[in-house]
């Protein structure tokens, strides 16, 4: 049974033997930079995406190995009928996503949330201009940081022709 830990900036799929011979693939290590958004997939079937690739196949039992896809390819080690752990990368990285059996995906998942990065949990940071309207504190330069509404005058526009000609505006 495969096990996700985090080494150092690394996070590493430690698969069994067995799972290595049916993955036809040694254990998995992708840099902690490359996470995107962990999260626990309670429909197995649901993980899979691409096209069978190099590893075993069984429909409907076990599905191990390299998935190709389009934009990259997913690594998977799943069997049927239990929560899976899906890590999605960011480009650059090995893989697009990481698809794994584990024993425990809740405990597992709680270990890479504070890897997350912050916008990609829903949690937005707020720009200092919006920090510094809500906050009605000063901005350094003498000015309280609230705006003042813009006015302006009417002026003559003009505006062109098709032909590059301009004409005054009526």
């Amino acid at each position: 049974m495969a096990r996700v830990v985090v080494e150092g900036a690394d996070i590493v799929v430690r698969l069994s033997w067995w799972e290595k011979a049916m993955a036809r693939h040694r254990d998995v290590r992708v840099p902690v930079t490359a996470l995107r958004l962990p999260r626990v997939e309670p429909d197995w079937w649901r993980a899979l995406r691409g096209e069978r690739g190099r590893g075993t196949w069984i429909p409907g039992r076990l599905y191990a190995g390299v998935r190709p896809l389009q934009e990259g390819r997913d690594f998977v080690s799943i069997r049927e009928g239990r929560p899976v752990l899906c890590v999605e990368l960011r480009r650059g990285a090995p893989y697009s996503r990481l698809a794994v059996f584990v024993p425990d995906p809740e405990e597992a998942l709680g270990a890479l949330l504070p890897l997350t990065p912050r916008d990609r949990l829903g949690v937005k940071r707020p720009n200092a201009s919006a920090a510094r309207d809500r906050s009605g504190g000063s901005t350094g330069d003498g000015t309280t940081g609230a705006r003042s509404p813009v006015t302006t005058k009417p002026s003559a526009r003009r505006s062109s022709t098709r032909s590059g000609r301009e004409r005054p505006d009526e």
